[in-house]
C-alpha cells in the first residue's frame, strides 16, 4: 500500500522540479524545515553543551542564531504557505540564515585548521599563522542582544578552534557547513522550480 511519503518520493524521482514547485505550498514542507533546524539547535545546546560539556564559542552562537532564523522562516511560511508574501518571507529568511550560517561555519573550520597547524610548529607567527581571537561579547545582526536575553544559548563561553569532537572524520564546523549548504541548495532549487512552474502555468 502506497504511503504519502513513498508517493512523494516517487514523484520527486520522476519529476524533481515539479515536485519541489508543488510541495512548497504544503505546510508540512515548511514545518519539516523548521523542525530539522530546531532539532539541530536542541542537540547543540542540550547534548553537546549540556551533556558533553562543550562550551560554545563566538562562531558557535552565531551558527545557532542562523539555525533559529531557519526555524522562524519555516514557522512564518507554514502559517499559510499558499500566501505568496509568507512564502517569500520564509524563503528570504531561510536563505539569509543558511548563507550566514555557512559563512560562520567556514570561519569555524578555518579556526580549527589554524589551531591544528599552530600545534605543529614552534613559531606560529613565523609560519604566518594568526588565529583571530573569539569575543566574549558577540555582535548579532540587527543589534539583537541575544546573549543578554538568552545567555545559556547565545553567550559564548568557549574558545575558537577548540573542538575534540568529530564524526566520520569531520568536526563540528564541517558538519554545520554541510547542513547549511544543503539548505541553500534546497532553497535555490525550490525558488527555481517555483519560477519555472509559474512560467509554465502562465504559458498554458
Amino acid at each position: 500500500m502506497s504511503t504519502p511519503s513513498s508517493s512523494l518520493w516517487r514523484n520527486f524521482l520522476s519529476s524533481p522540479m515539479m515536485t519541489l514547485a508543488q510541495i512548497q505550498f504544503s505546510r508540512g514542507w515548511w514545518l519539516l524545515s523548521a523542525i530539522t533546524a530546531l532539532i539541530m539547535n536542541l542537540i547543540a545546546h542540550y547534548v553537546f553543551q549540556g551533556y558533553l560539556d562543550m562550551a560554545p564559542c563566538e562562531k558557535c552562537v552565531y551558527i545557532r542564531y542562523a539555525m533559529f532564523m531557519i526555524v522562524i522562516a519555516g514557522v512564518i511560511a507554514a502559517l499559510n504557505p499558499r500566501l505568496l508574501l509568507l512564502r517569500l518571507t520564509g524563503y528570504l529568511l531561510s536563505l539569509y540564515g543558511a548563507i550566514f550560517g555557512a559563512i560562520w561555519s567556514w570561519q569555524l573550520v578555518d579556526n580549527y585548521r589554524i589551531t591544528e597547524k599552530m600545534s605543529q610548529v614552534t613559531d606560529p607567527f613565523a609560519a604566518g599563522l594568526n588565529l583571530e581571537p573569539c569575543s566574549a561579547f558577540p555582535t548579532f545582526h540587527f543589534g539583537l542582544p541575544l546573549d543578554s536575553w538568552f545567555p545559556s544559548w547565545f553567550a559564548p563561553t568557549g574558545s575558537c578552534g577548540s573542538d575534540d569532537w568529530s564524526f566520520l572524520g569531520l568536526n563540528m564546523g564541517s558538519w554545520t557547513l554541510i547542513v547549511f549548504i544543503v539548505y541553500i541548495a534546497l532553497i535555490l532549487a525550490s525558488l527555481l522550480a517555483a519560477w519555472r512552474y509559474r512560467k509554465h502555468t502562465r504559458a498554458h
